[in-house]
């Protein structure tokens, strides 16, 4: 039993009863009710909804609101009719519709609130922290799995990317501990079923984020170098799992079947041309703020930047335990000792694929690494305490300046985001136009003059408010259908910009200005309506244009 052991995965008749609480699953729990209340703290300020947040749940609201082809952007097979609806296959080219699906219960039953979306993906990444905490209860002890569960529940960066879905990063938590709880079933009845619920999870992940095939490698090859054919399982169930894996991935073959390896050709459109060492450079950064809290949505609240000691501080720490987990032990058969290595050498490899790969890698990528580095920092202290007792008092220091650290990052995203909203493409700004355009023009078309708008507004009006991007290819004379801007005004209606006084909010910034330019031109008769942040900046307005035939060129 995993709660007669000490955190060394070693038995210990002096633990007592605390002891035992402490290795028992109890602990799992707390660090799951500690994790969804962070995140819940943080949801409740309401900040704004961001356009790739909203690209992974509007397919459900889709599915609840019209059977017909969608109306927004999406890519060609992504969508497929099977008898009198049209269902979802992918998000984009390398994300699963796995989350719409999962969300269509939660919007039917309590409605397609922002709210309800932020957290069911708190649910599933507190599912994921309990999968692989019982896989580490299995494998080491109770202890070294609560110890697990606690780094990750109250670790700033993967709060917050878990909490404000940008990245996904709560389906491939939820999906990886569905993985290991699948491990755990198989190890105790290692049958060619359970064998098949394995790939079939194994499929399913792969499925809602094509990138997870890269985890799976990096995983596999660690356990192959330190343990060799031990972890290969009999032909039979690798048959097995293998046909799990195709039927949980069929969506994404279906998909690129229909259109052609769509996913390739969207690889070699954003494949990066920089030179591999300022990639290393810059991803470097990314990965030691991981460490601590991502600047991505620390930027969500205008919060300040890591200070660098504190990044180097965890980094080292990192370093020091997973060297301690890499050299060899005296003692292979222990659970802390025997996972050791493999976990450490998955961590290297999964780190040397994302810091080199030639697509862009942004923090909520990067964030993926945490469970790994969790678990490598678990084994890490596992193995010196079964050295030597001396090393408790380390692991309480540098434990309690991690859970210091950890609760500053925390208590500032929760004030920071209750001051404002949230900014930019985060801010609730966008929340109060969206209100506006459905009092005012529900029903009507909505042209959407720069990227950062239309997923967000689609899924808060509940896919009541047409809208249509216009930006995409778009010159300062014409728009991405060729239109000339001039024709745009004289037809009129209802536009969506950036305010002119945002100077920094700008993604594509040719169709704005040439929008602009042949307003200012033809002198037509519009209303303006800006929104601005909680903080008073401007952020985004709407243009109401009225048709030349109505509007008289102003003097």
């Amino acid at each position: 039993m995993a709660d007669e052991f000490d955190i060394a995965g070693r038995p210990d008749a002096r633990l007592g009863r605390a002891g035992r609480i402490a290795g028992s699953g109890w602990w799992v729990a707390v660090a799951v009710v500690v994790f969804l209340s962070l995140s819940l703290a943080q949801i409740v300020q309401s900040p704004g909804m961001h356009y790739d947040e909203a690209i992974l749940v509007q397919g459900a609201v889709r599915m609840l609101t019209s059977p017909d082809k969608p109306t927004f952007a999406h890519d060609a097979g992504s969508w497929i009719p099977l008898g009198k609806r049209w269902w979802p296959l992918m998000t984009m080219p390398y994300v699963g519709a796995v989350k719409s699906y999962l969300m269509l219960l939660p919007f039917a039953v309590f409605g397609t609130r922002l709210s309800v979306a932020r957290v069911v993906a708190a649910l599933l990444a507190a599912f994921g922290i309990f999968g692989i905490a019982s896989l580490l209860r299995r494998h080491v002890s109770g202890a070294a799995g609560a110890a697990f569960a606690l780094i990750l529940a109250i670790h700033p960066a993967f709060v917050d990317l878990n909490a404000f879905d940008q990245g996904s990063v709560p389906l491939w938590m939820a999906t990886l501990g569905l993985i290991c709880l699948a491990v755990v079933r198989y190890e105790r009845q290692p049958t060619r079923g359970a064998a098949l619920l394995v790939g079939l999870a194994t499929g399913v992940a792969v499925w809602a984020r094509l990138n997870f095939v890269w985890f799976l490698l990096a995983v596999a090859a660690g356990a192959l170098l330190s343990e060799g054919r031990r972890v290969v399982p009999p032909l039979q169930n690798l048959r097995a799992f293998l046909c799990g894996g195709l039927v949980g991935a069929a969506p994404l073959l279906v998909f690129e079947g229909t259109s052609r390896l769509v996913t390739l050709d969207f690889i070699r459109a954003v494949s990066l041309r920089d030179p591999l060492i300022a990639l290393l450079r810059q991803r470097w950064h990314d990965l030691s703020e991981i460490f601590v809290s991502d600047g991505q949505l620390r930027a969500m609240w205008a919060g300040p930047p890591v200070p660098t000691w504190e990044r180097y501080a965890i980094a080292l720490v990192v370093g020091f335990l997973l060297v301690v987990g890499l050299a060899r032990s005296r003692n292979e058969q222990a659970g802390g000792d025997r996972w050791g290595r493999p976990a450490g050498l998955a961590l290297l490899f999964y780190v040397a694929i994302v810091l080199t790969s030639r697509l862009p890698i942004h923090q909520h990528h990067l964030v993926t690494t945490l469970p790994l580095v969790a678990l490598v920092c678990v084994l890490g202290f596992c193995r010196l305490f079964r050295r030597s007792r001396r090393w408790r008092p380390v692991a309480v220091a540098v434990g309690g300046g991690y859970l210091v650290l950890a609760l500053w990052w925390n208590v500032a995203a929760i004030r920071g985001l209750h001051r404002t909203g949230g900014v930019e493409l985060w801010s609730d700004a966008l929340t109060r136009m969206t209100e506006y355009l459905e009092a005012r023009h529900s029903g009507d078309q909505v042209e959407v003059l720069d990227w950062g708008f239309a997923n967000s507004v689609n899924f808060l009006s509940n896919g009541r408010t047409r809208l249509n991007e216009v930006f995409g290819g778009a010159t300062l004379a014409t728009t991405a259908a060729g239109q000339p801007w001039s024709s745009i005004v004289a037809a009129g209606g209802v536009f969506l910009a950036f305010d002119e006084r945002a100077a920094d909010l700008k993604y594509f910034p040719a169709a704005t200005a040439g929008f602009r330019a042949a307003l200012a031109a033809a002198g037509a008769r519009y209303t303006r309506t800006p929104f601005f942040e909680r903080r008073g900046r401007p952020c985004v307005e709407v243009l109401e244009v009225e048709p030349a035939a109505k509007a008289p060129v102003s003097p």
